[in-house]
């Protein structure tokens, strides 16, 4: 419901835009396409192709400045762009011949900043992410066609930072991995598609550094162990899926001894 109102919001905002627009260039027909001396576009400019008008804008000294709209070849908008003085400031969304919006996207001084959205079939959402000046920042979103959550991530200064999780289409968690500045760090876990934990992993700056475990579908352990700085170390053990022990090797500076 909440999207549905946003794109009505939006298809009113892109309606009002190009009226004012296509209001403007009817009050002052004689001052399209105007050159100055210096041959810089000025003012209300529509772009064709022969006789057909694909955008509608303003230049200022050949920059696009304000709003502009580009059409579809059947009339429709295709794009609602804001740029200032040739600078991309502002939302830009793209739209399908049928009105749905595809993409939305926000500027500030030409760096992306704010949300991003790409939408599907009938409007659904399929990505959302958060930017600031120019980097992933916040919350990155990403979806199945069902509408369920797919991914989800928070990032600082175009890094992963905090939790990331995957999710499977039934909405199980698929995985869970903790980031510190783009590097995993800390506990990791992978899950078999019911949600059971299938595998622990302990990263200390993306390097495998502490408990190691991996476990059967039914719960019991399977493998557990330990690494230090990356490579096997001390003993590690086996067992089969009723919990009986199958194997012991004693592993230094990586190398296994049984």
């Amino acid at each position: 419901m909440k999207l549905i109102c946003s794109l009505l919001i939006v298809s009113q905002i892109i309606f009002n835009a190009a009226f004012s627009q296509t209001f403007e260039l009817n009050a002052q027909r004689d001052t399209i396409n105007f050159l100055d001396k210096h041959l810089h576009k000025q003012g209300p400019w529509e772009e064709r192709a022969g006789n057909y008008i694909y955008a509608r804008g303003r230049y200022v000294d050949s920059k696009k400045d304000g709003i502009w709209v580009v059409y579809h070849n059947n009339n429709s908008v295709k794009h609602l762009e804001t740029w200032n003085l040739g600078v991309k400031d502002g939302i830009f969304l793209t739209l399908d011949m049928r009105g749905y919006i595809t993409s939305e996207e926000n500027y500030l001084q030409g760096e992306l900043h704010g949300p991003v959205r790409v939408y599907g079939v009938a409007g659904r959402i399929q990505l959302e992410q958060h930017y600031a000046h120019g980097k992933f920042h916040g919350l990155s979103v990403r979806y199945y066609d069902n509408t369920k959550v797919q991914e989800e991530a928070e990032y600082q200064n175009g890094k992963r930072h905090g939790i990331s999780r995957w999710y499977t289409e039934a909405g199980q968690v698929a995985a869970e991995f903790q980031y510190d500045t783009g590097n995993l760090q800390g506990e990791q876990l992978s899950n078999y598609p019911d949600g059971t934990v299938m595998k622990k992993e302990t990263y200390d700056q993306a390097i495998l550094h502490g408990t190691y475990a991996e476990f059967h579908a039914n719960g019991v352990m399977k493998i557990q162990g330990q690494y230090t700085q990356g490579k096997q170390s001390g003993l590690w053990i086996e067992f089969d899926e009723n919990g009986k022990e199958i194997g012991k090797t004693n592993h230094k500076k990586g190398k296994s001894k049984h």
